[in-house]
């Protein structure tokens, strides 16, 4: 049995996913930090992914890494394993075109958008307006979707003088 689902869905799911499995690294990653010898994982990691370890922004970011408790390092973990979680549902259910996904999803990512607009005023940066742009579009499609299969049915005005047996 051949599945028809919409290339758009199935670019979101893989997106969702994404998010997911960077979000999971991440956390896996920020638990290094409890390491005793952090100090020099941290310097070989920054020179395998190719940052420049003279950039003050990078130093500043290495530093306060460094400097996190380990209680607010493992708040960060869970925080980030929490949403790689929610991520993960997103995306499977999304590829797999459940039911319950589309709305789900709609009802996620529309909860970010506040606080990404909030971040974008604060300071204006192009990423943050490319993240508002994409998760925008992607509660767009998604909302049009489930009006198509009659999720969100239109309401009609119901005439009072009508006759109702």
């Amino acid at each position: 049995m051949k599945r028809n689902i919409p290339a758009m869905l199935i670019a979101i799911a893989v997106f969702k996913l994404l998010i997911a499995l960077a979000l999971a690294l991440g956390a896996v990653g920020v638990l290094q930090l409890l390491r005793p010898n952090a100090d020099p994982l941290l310097d070989g990691f920054l020179d395998k992914v190719g940052f420049d370890p003279q950039n003050p922004y990078i130093d500043v970011l290495a530093i306060s890494l460094l400097d996190l408790s380990h209680l607010k390092i493992k708040l960060i973990s869970a925080a980030a394993l929490v949403y790689s979680c929610l991520f993960f549902v997103e995306g499977f259910g999304l590829y797999f075109d459940l039911k319950w996904a589309e709305l789900f999803t709609v009802i996620v990512t529309s909860g970010f958008i506040p606080f990404e607009v909030y971040e974008l005023v604060v300071k204006a940066h192009w990423g943050k307006m490319l993240v508002i742009s994409i998760n925008t579009a992607i509660v767009a499609y998604l909302i049009y979707r489930l009006r198509q299969k009659k999720f969100f049915p239109v309401q009609r005005e119901i005439d009072m003088d009508a006759n109702i047996p």
